[in-house]
């Protein structure tokens, strides 16, 4: 099938007609051997600070939203189709379809398990396998049987999953839990342990957990190559080992009924954040478990609300955190695009520290302002940003939360009720994962939860 037809026929079914055009030009290019993305120059500080920074923005997508996410994906999925095309299989040259576009991507980009494949046994079962076309998998439990709905609650808890569970894995030694197989569930153990501990002092009515699982398939990763590039190495047999234990960590939030959340495209950071904005949404408070307080920080913004590297740190509502960090919660983002994050591998601009970074955004709100008043910065600085101003966009995107994915759960699907939890599951759970004693200190907490 030609080339072109391909690609109207899937520009038909969803997109624009001047989108189709764009999409159409772009995979001829691909046909012609043009792989890379072209990249615009900087704007040119001769034009004016006024003329740079239209330029920018024209040229930039620094605010990602989850429609915007779902077409890059649907092109990608559309190059992909074409490259299919060129490989001579006539069969799947026919997968055009808008509908399939995201299907294809997730076929071709390396392989993520669901993290979770269990929803609440007296729940009815779903119609699908949990993975909808926005790649998010969800454990839904319904509505608090009890009757204490999360408007009635005082405390909503937020947790960043994979944080705490790469803390337990690399505290606790190897060799003392582990299935019948062999396989080492220490992460497991101390994920079950630090959960435990949380429920019962805290007594949540809100609880969700995000885990990580779209380090390799995230749209970060299309973005921009090198993005935690440094974490992508290790031996098969511990990565296998670390991606088992996380199922099992999963495994057993589901057990507890918690709602948990995991996607192939979208960061656990995410989906907290489009969590929060539900929340806010209403009226409810909440607090955001995580030890990452830089890349997180951006979803507090009310004085209700804070961080909190449970147990021992510190809570971090909106006023400490830009006594932390020099600048407000929401422009934590822009901050970290001009000085880099090199955990994350964000690259930022040269001659651009921590304290330029503050005074430049304290001065004109954003970055947007800061190429307004460009003149207004020494000529290093002025310099150095306009030949970075790419990078700055791409820098910004990367760290920016995408705060508008539809996740599927009303605020009520997000409350815990400890008396609806799986017991017996979790006696068979605790047995096969090497750690049988544990189910006692799950009666205990479950009872004094109850009594409350």
């Amino acid at each position: 099938m030609n080339i072109r037809i391909n690609v109207a026929v899937v520009g038909s079914a969803s997109l624009s007609p001047a989108t189709t055009k764009v999409l159409r030009t772009r995979v001829l290019k691909l046909k012609q051997g043009d792989t890379g993305v072209r990249r615009p120059s900087p704007p040119d500080p001769s034009q004016g600070n006024a003329a740079a920074a239209k330029l920018l923005r024209r040229r930039c997508n620094p605010r990602l939203t989850h429609a915007s996410v779902a077409r890059m994906y649907a092109a990608r999925g559309i190059a992909l189709a074409t490259a299919v095309s060129r490989a001579g299989d006539p069969e799947k040259s026919h997968e055009a379809p808008a509908a399939t576009a995201i299907n294809l991507i997730k076929a071709t980009l390396p392989p993520a398990q669901p993290l979770l494949p269990l929803a609440r046994p007296h729940a009815p079962a779903a119609a699908s396998d949990g993975l909808r076309r926005d790649g998010i998998v969800k454990t839904a439990h319904g509505p608090d049987p009890g009757g204490r709905t999360w408007r009635k609650s005082g405390s909503a808890c937020l947790v960043d999953a994979s944080i705490y569970f790469f803390k337990a894995y690399h505290s606790l030694p190897t060799g003392v839990w582990s299935t019948a197989a062999g396989q080492d569930t220490n992460g497991v153990y101390g994920f079950a342990a630090f959960l435990l501990r949380l429920l019962e002092a805290e007594r949540p009515r809100v609880f969700v957990a995000c885990f990580d699982a779209s380090l390799r398939t995230g749209f970060r990763r299309m973005l921009y190559e090198k993005y935690k590039e440094t974490r992508m190495g290790g031996d098969e047999e511990v990565v296998f080992n670390i991606r088992e234990q996380m199922k099992g960590c999963a495994e057993f939030a589901g057990l507890l009924g918690l709602a948990c959340l995991s996607s192939h495209v979208y960061e656990a950071d995410d989906l907290i954040a489009s969590a929060a904005r539900q929340l806010r949404a209403h009226g409810a408070p909440f607090a955001v478990l995580t030890r990452d307080n830089k890349d997180l920080g951006q979803v507090v913004r009310r004085g209700g609300d804070f961080l909190w590297d449970y147990p021992a740190g510190p809570r971090l509502h909106p006023a400490e955190l830009r006594a932390k960090f020099g600048v407000r919660p929401s422009q934590l983002p822009e901050y970290l695009a001009l000085v880099g994050d090199p955990i994350d591998c964000i690259p930022g601009v040269p001659g651009v520290g921590p304290i330029t970074a503050r005074a430049l955004l304290n001065a004109h709100g954003d970055i947007a302002g800061v190429y307004r008043n460009l003149g207004a910065s020494s000529k290093r600085v002025q310099r150095s940003l306009s030949e970075h101003a790419q990078q700055v966009c791409v820098a910004k995107t990367l760290a920016r939360t995408v705060c508008d994915i539809p996740l599927g759960l009303s605020p009520d699907d997000l409350c815990w009720d400890a008396g609806a939890v799986d017991v017996e599951g979790l006696r068979e759970f605790c047995t096969r994962m090497g750690f049988p004693r544990l189910h006692k200190r799950i009666e205990t907490v479950l009872e004094r939860v109850q009594q409350d």
